[in-house]
């Protein structure tokens, strides 16, 4: 029954626009031209449709739906401070990358490059690093939640004592 509910609810979000209903790739290339109202209703429900996707157990990942959702949100910033649309999209598609990857400036460098050809690279490397740079003030400053221990870490007190 959850299925068939989140499916609902994925269908009611893709009414506007199909875009919703796919990871984003074949339309990322197609944001510049769409109208503000657009951008924006994708930069939400391609949020809320991943949380419904991975809420409901679906397969596939966040990384491409957040890729196009961010991009949606880089064109509206990109018009509204007159910038190149397609390299705004690039760079937050980079510092994405770089979250995704917590901070690792190469392999961000080498997941965007799914998405941007070679020629942003200079794009690729500035995005990831200011990404990678913000992750690292915001883990000093103690903002951002703890990292959960894995099988492999002891839990309990650091100095080891039982």
């Amino acid at each position: 029954p959850f299925a068939v509910v989140a499916g609902l609810l994925f269908a009611l979000l893709a009414l506007p626009t199909h875009l919703v209903l796919f990871s984003g790739q074949p339309g990322y290339q197609s944001l510049p031209e769409l109208g503000y109202g657009t951008l924006a209703y994708l930069v939400v429900a391609k949020w809320v449709a991943l949380v419904i996707a991975l809420g409901a157990g679906w397969r596939g990942g966040p990384v491409f739906p957040l890729f196009f959702s961010i991009s949606a949100a880089a064109v509206l910033v990109a018009d509204g401070l007159g910038l190149e649309a397609d390299i705004v999209m690039v760079a937050g598609t980079a510092a994405v990358s770089a979250v995704f990857l917590k901070g690792r400036i190469a392999a961000a460098f080498v997941l965007t490059m799914y998405v941007a050809p070679p020629s942003y690279a200079v794009v690729i490397l500035i995005g990831a690093a200011g990404a990678a740079a913000a992750l690292a003030l915001a883990g000093s400053a103690h903002l951002l939640p703890p990292e959960p221990a894995t099988a492999d870490e002891p839990s309990g007190d650091p100095a080891g004592s039982p």
